[in-house]
């Protein structure tokens, strides 16, 4: 298995378990937007396609950042931070994945982590921060094992 290929199949893991215990709280076209994101960006991944290009990327990710700025106020902020967060996580799934983007991906996830404990903390955070920490040792390894010598 070619290593970047295995990278991008860390990237997704650690992107899943980042978001799976924010996933009940989100809005539901994020529910549905997650999954097709995660399986569209590993399909896109193994064809070697990049399925939404650098720049509309970042037009939609200012695009639906000044959507939920609107949305936000002093008495709900997590809700809308929150979904902001898997939005872009979502976003850079499906686009281009360089040593930068992975690591945008990387701590996306974390933070999409850290998010859902402002829902709930119970025992299976421990779990997933487990799992979260573990996918991204090993993916930063990786990475820097594919920029040395690609």
């Amino acid at each position: 298995m070619p290593i970047r290929r295995l990278l991008l199949f860390i990237a997704a893991l650690a992107a899943l378990v980042g978001v799976a215990p924010l996933w009940p709280w989100l809005d539901l076209p994020l529910r549905i937007l997650l999954p097709l994101a995660l399986l569209l960006g590993l399909w896109g991944d193994r064809r070697g396609l990049v399925l939404i290009p650098s720049r509309p990327a970042t037009l939609l990710t200012v695009v639906f950042f000044l959507w939920y700025a609107a949305h936000a106020s002093r008495s709900e902020i997590i809700g809308p931070a929150a979904n902001l967060l898997a939005l872009l996580l979502a976003l850079r799934l499906l686009s281009e994945k360089s040593g930068r983007h992975l690591l945008q991906i990387f701590i996306l996830s974390l933070l999409a982590l850290a998010a859902s404990t402002l829902y709930s903390l119970s025992s299976a955070f421990l779990l997933f921060l487990v799992l979260e920490v573990l996918a991204i040792a090993f993916g930063l390894f990786l990475l820097c094992y594919a920029e040395a010598d690609p």
